[in-house]
């Protein structure tokens, strides 16, 4: 019967599960309850002192001695942007894409703790920047709470200002090529 039913007819019998799913209250799974669930803000939804925060740990990561075993010279923060971009490949474009990348978010969340930031990984909502993505507060000069700006394009990559402008990029597309932290 399963294998019958019209594919119409399966996608609204699958998004009817998924929202009588997510409307039972208090459903734990294997009778576990999460004692703390973590929310992940839009980087203008916090405070100043938590932006601080986030960049201080981040930063701290950079001091951090790697966890991976290569045989390049790499730092914790490194560890995430060598797996990320080594498994490249096996994880974009595939049905694990999305819970591949909530479980390394999960393992990067858990790096910054270690580093005193207590919160979820802030993300960047660009589509309230769509119109000038240069203005947008995630890339302030400040290098207390803002990542930095766009840099020049030219043959040194790096950025000028922000937090990023002290960071040192080991990681570049798949090859380890010790410069400067390049324009995204």
């Amino acid at each position: 019967m399963f294998l019958c039913m019209s594919l119409p007819r399966f996608s609204f019998l699958f998004f009817l599960f998924m929202l009588l799913a997510d409307l039972v209250p208090g459903q734990s799974v294997g009778g576990r309850t999460c004692p703390k669930i973590t929310t992940r803000k839009e980087w203008r939804q916090l405070s100043r002192e938590t932006q601080a925060s986030y960049i201080k740990a981040v930063k701290c990561l950079t001091t951090k001695p790697a966890t991976l075993r290569t045989r390049f010279r790499l730092r914790r923060y490194d560890d995430f942007q060598y797996v990320h971009s080594t498994l490249y490949m096996q994880v974009h474009f595939v049905a694990r894409f999305l819970p591949w990348h909530r479980h390394i978010v999960f393992l990067y969340e858990q790096a910054l703790r270690e580093c005193g930031y207590q919160e979820g990984v802030p993300h960047w909502d660009w589509s309230l920047d769509a119109a000038d993505a240069s203005r947008s507060p995630v890339f302030s000069s400040d290098p207390q709470v803002g990542f930095g700006g766009n840099g020049t394009g030219r043959v040194d990559p790096r950025l000028p200002d922000g937090m990023s402008s002290s960071l040192y990029n080991y990681v570049h597309r798949n090859s380890f090529v010790g410069s400067a932290l390049g324009k995204c």
